[in-house]
Parts: C-alpha cells; sequence; structure tokens
C-alpha cells in the first residue's frame, strides 16, 4: 500500500508543479547582475563623491556607495561617516558591477591589528595535538 501511494504522488507532483506554474505562483526571478567581491586595504574614502578605493591585489579598485550600503566593522552597524576613519584597515566589498560603474551592497571593515598580525612562525611540532585526539 505504501509504495502505490508513493508512486501515486511522484507521478502527480509533476502536474501539480506545472499547473502552479500556470496560475502565475510566486516565483523568484534570479538577479541578472551577479554579487563579485574585492578584499584589501582601504586607501581612502571620499564623503563627498561617496566613492571608496581599496588597494587589492589587483591594484587599485573603487566602488561607490550607496544609501542602501550595508557598513560593518565586526558585529556593529556603523554609519556613513565612519568609512573615512579606517584608512589602512582591511575590509570586504561585495558589489554590482553595471555599466562599468561598481556600486557596493556591504562593506566589511577589520580592525588595523588585522592588518599588522602575522601568522606565528612555525614550531618545532610539540604543540600539535596528538594524534590520538584527531581521530
Amino acid at each position: 500500500m505504501r509504495w502505490w501511494l508513493l508512486a501515486a504522488t511522484l507521478m502527480a507532483a509533476p502536474g501539480l508543479l506545472a499547473a502552479r506554474g500556470r496560475t502565475g505562483g510566486d516565483s523568484v526571478e534570479p538577479d541578472p547582475r551577479p554579487a563579485l567581491s574585492a578584499t584589501g586595504t582601504i586607501q581612502r574614502f571620499d564623503s563627498a563623491t561617496r566613492l571608496l578605493t581599496l588597494k587589492t591585489v589587483r591594484g587599485s579598485e573603487s566602488f561607490v556607495i550607496a544609501d542602501s550600503t550595508m557598513l560593518r566593522r565586526g558585529a556593529k552597524v556603523v554609519p556613513l561617516q565612519d568609512l573615512g576613519k579606517w584608512n589602512g584597515s582591511r575590509a570586504k566589498v561585495r558589489y554590482t558591477e553595471a555599466e562599468g560603474h561598481r556600486t557596493a551592497s556591504s562593506v566589511m571593515v577589520g580592525s588595523r591589528q588585522d592588518l599588522s598580525a602575522s601568522p606565528p612562525p612555525p614550531g618545532s611540532g610539540s604543540e600539535s595535538p596528538k594524534r590520538s585526539a584527531i581521530r
């Protein structure tokens, strides 16, 4: 009996989905512009033009900061005027690009210590966990 019910459900599912599409059910349109990202060091922020410039591995990249752009430093949402205080800080910008203009959708700023922090030197191996602890 269970197999019959499962088979009936699977046979009816495509028809129900097709009927939903014809009746104008909610459909989610994909965003035609893919979200891109860039990570680097903040070089400058011009508050008059709302232009943020990052130094990345590809060189200097500029982004327009829109009214809807989310600005964060750690877990805190921060105001736009604070962006100019963080020259030299690491940041990640998520943006969209249309007609050659890059518009930031979010900016996540790290602390200055993030930039200067270097990984610890390799140890002698005595600090690594025991093999039995990994299993």
